[in-house]
């Protein structure tokens, strides 16, 4: 491997040490208890070679927001290949609890964790929930035009899509607490999901294509 090729792993290999410990910082301590110090110190890096890579602490935790929804929308994408929309939806929404169930560091960054509201984050946009919102939304109307949903308020319906899709996966983050009075299993959630798209479908549903 030539030196050059062998520098940029290890510039890769060490940005990716300081993503993935201060993921698990910020989610066992809290965002505002860490400190890029206390991220260095914990892989034996320096605070200069921290700001090296990454200018502050907001920056680090934008990446990794970042980095989870590109995880999630991954993932998503691939329901574009289920022709019924709202075979679709199902299967977006179970995509999206799927992934609340494997990557739940990267869900509490995602939907719970934000930087303190004195801190000056002009720079990031934290808006990727709306992707999500859009995504869905996309699926919702193509299943109400082909007959599959019957709604006359669209934007509400796929608020309310946006909202269940958000609230069970953020309520198994919840429950990985051993305080928490509900037991949610992934078979659970699949059949929440199920009931919610039968709620939403119109009758006479399966005389419609798949």
């Amino acid at each position: 491997m030539a030196i050059k090729d062998r520098k940029q792993r290890e510039k890769e290999e060490k940005r990716r040490m300081i993503l993935d410990t201060a993921m698990k910082l910020f989610v066992s301590e809290g965002f505002a208890n860490v400190s890029t110090r206390k991220i260095g110190e914990k892989i034996e890096f320096s605070p200069t070679l921290i700001y090296f890579y990454f200018k502050s602490k907001e920056e680090i935790l934008y990446t990794l927001y970042l980095e989870g929804f590109e995880k999630l929308f991954e993932r998503l994408e691939e329901t574009k290949r289920i022709p019924n929309p709202l075979k679709r939806l199902e299967e977006a929404i179970r995509v999206s609890v799927d992934f609340s169930i494997e990557q739940p560091e990267y869900l509490y960054l995602m939907l719970s964790i934000r930087p303190d509201s004195h801190i000056h984050t002009s720079d990031f946009k934290w808006d990727q929930s709306l992707r999500v919102k859009e995504f869905f939304g996309k699926i919702t109307k193509q299943a109400a035009d082909e007959g599959f949903i019957d709604s006359k308020d669209l934007e509400l319906l796929n608020l309310t899509s946006w909202a269940y899709n958000h609230g069970i996966s953020s309520l198994y983050t919840m429950s990985r607490n051993n305080d928490f009075p509900y037991a949610l299993t992934k078979d659970v959630l699949h059949q929440s999901v199920k009931f919610y798209i039968k709620l939403l479908t119109k009758k006479k549903e399966s005389k419609k294509k798949d």
